[in-house]
C-alpha cells in the first residue's frame, strides 16, 4: 500500500506531531509512505527517516497549478495510491491531482472544529464528490462536517494519538528547580502551563487578563507560557503593561514541553477554538490538572471535574475563578497520572494506526 501524505505547513505544530506519529506507526504496518511538504518546512526537515520519498513544492497559494501538475506526476511515478491531505490547502491540491489522476483514493484530514465557510468554493471544496473519505479527530468536528452537508459514513472518527514514550522519565523535580530560579519565582508556587501557538484564536491574552485578576487575590502561582507566534511580542508587553513581569514567563519554543508537564500542577487551554486538544492528554498524562475553554473537541476531554474544569472562551473572569479553584481542589498529581492512563488507552498509537489501515482498505476496496 503506498501513501502520499501532503503537508502545506511552514512551523510545527499539533498536526505536523500528529502526522509524524502516523507515518512512524504506519511503517511497522508496511504501509509505503511519501510526503509532499514545502522546502524548510518543519515537517520536510523531520521526513527523511520515516519516508520513503519526500517531494518539496512551493505550495503557492491553494490554486497552485504547477504544484498540482508535479504532483500528479510524482503519484503516476511512484504508482501512489491514496493521497492524505492534512490541512486546507493540501485538501485542494488533493481535488487538483485527482482531477488528473482520476484512479487515486482521496482522504482528508479535518483537525479543526470551527464551521466551514458556506461559500461557493468551500461548498465545491468540502462537498466534492472526488473525496473518497475524510478523517475527523473529534466528535464534535465529525458533527460540523455532518451538518456541513458531508454524508456521514464517508466520515471516520479517529482522534488524535499521543506517544507513550515520551513520558517513560517522570518526576525530574531538578528541571523544576531550574525553571524557577531561571525565571526567579518560588519552586513551591502552584505552577500554570500553557503550551500552543502565540496566535489569536489560542486566547493566551485571556490567561493573561485571568493571571492579572488572581494576581489581586493570590501570590502562590507562577504562569509559564510556551510557545512562538505572530503575536508573542504583543502578549509580552501586554504581560509587562499588566505588572506580570515576575508573575507570568515567556518561554518561547521548547522541546521539552512533556517536561515541563511533569512538573507543572495546572495545564491551561484557553482557545477560541480547537480540535482535540491533543496537548490536554499529554498534561493530564504527566499529572497535570485541566483548565479549558468550552469549544471544540475540549469537553471531550475534559468530561467532569476529576480530570479538569470548563470555563466560557474569552471570558477571564471565569477563568481567573477557574483556575483559583483547580489550585484549591485539584486531586494529587498520581491521582491525575492513573485517569490520564486510562484516557490514554483510547488514544494509543496502536488504535489510530488501525482505524487508518482500515479507512485505507475501504475507500481502496470502494467501487469508483
Amino acid at each position: 500500500m503506498k501513501v502520499l501524505h501532503i503537508d502545506t505547513e511552514i512551523s510545527w505544530g499539533g498536526g505536523q506531531n500528529q502526522l509524524s506519529l502516523l507515518l512512524k506507526g504506519l511503517n511497522q504496518v508496511n504501509v509505503e509512505n511519501y510526503v509532499a511538504a514545502k522546502p524548510r518546512s518543519k515537517i520536510a526537515a523531520s521526513m527523511e527517516s520515516v519516508a520513503k520519498g519526500v517531494l518539496l513544492l512551493p505550495f503557492l497559494g491553494e490554486l497552485d497549478l504547477f504544484s498540482a501538475f508535479v504532483l500528479a506526476q510524482y503519484v503516476k511515478k511512484h504508482r501512489i495510491e491514496i493521497i492524505s491531505c492534512h490541512t486546507g490547502h493540501a485538501h485542494t491540491m488533493g481535488l487538483i491531482v485527482k482531477k488528473l489522476v482520476p484512479s487515486i483514493k482521496l482522504i482528508i484530514h479535518r483537525r479543526v472544529a470551527f464551521n466551514v465557510p458556506r461559500n461557493f468554493f468551500s461548498r465545491r471544496k468540502y462537498l466534492s464528490i472526488r473525496i473518497d473519505g475524510y478523517i475527523a479527530v473529534c466528535e464534535a468536528i465529525r458533527q460540523n462536517l455532518i451538518k456541513y452537508g458531508v454524508p456521514k459514513e464517508k466520515i471516520d472518527l479517529i482522534p488524535s494519538t499521543i506517544d507513550e514514550s515520551f513520558f517513560l522519565a517522570l518526576d525530574d523535580q531538578s528541571l523544576k528547580i531550574e525553571l524557577a530560579r531561571q525565571y526567579q519565582f518560588d519552586p513551591n508556587a502552584t505552577i500554570i502551563l500553557s503550551a500552543s501557538r502565540l496566535t489569536k484564536e489560542k486566547g493566551i491574552e485571556t490567561l493573561l487578563d485571568a493571571c492579572r485578576r488572581l494576581k489581586e487575590t493570590s501570590e502562590k502561582f507562577h504562569c509559564l507560557i510556551v510557545g512562538k507566534g505572530d503575536l508573542q511580542e504583543s502578549l509580552e508587553k501586554k504581560a509587562s503593561d499588566w505588572g506580570l513581569s515576575k508573575t507570568v514567563s515567556f518561554l518561547g519554543f521548547r522541546r521539552d514541553v512533556v517536561k515541563i508537564m511533569q512538573v507543572a500542577d495546572i495545564f491551561v487551554l484557553p482557545s477560541f477554538m480547537e480540535g482535540r486538544g491533543t496537548s490536554l492528554l499529554e498534561a493530564l498524562y504527566t499529572g497535570c490538572y485541566l483548565v479549558g475553554s468550552n469549544v471544540g473537541g475540549i469537553p471531550e476531554i475534559i468530561k467532569n471535574q476529576n480530570v479538569g474544569r470548563l470555563f466560557p472562551p474569552g471570558d477571564a473572569a471565569s477563568l481567573a475563578t477557574t483556575i483559583n479553584q483547580a489550585i484549591e481542589l485539584r486531586p494529587s498529581k498520581e491521582h491525575l497520572r492513573e485517569l490520564g492512563r486510562e484516557i490514554a488507552k483510547d488514544h494509543s498509537l496502536e488504535k489510530s494506526i488501525q482505524k487508518h489501515l482500515e479507512l485505507y482498505k475501504k475507500v481502496l476496496d470502494a467501487k469508483t
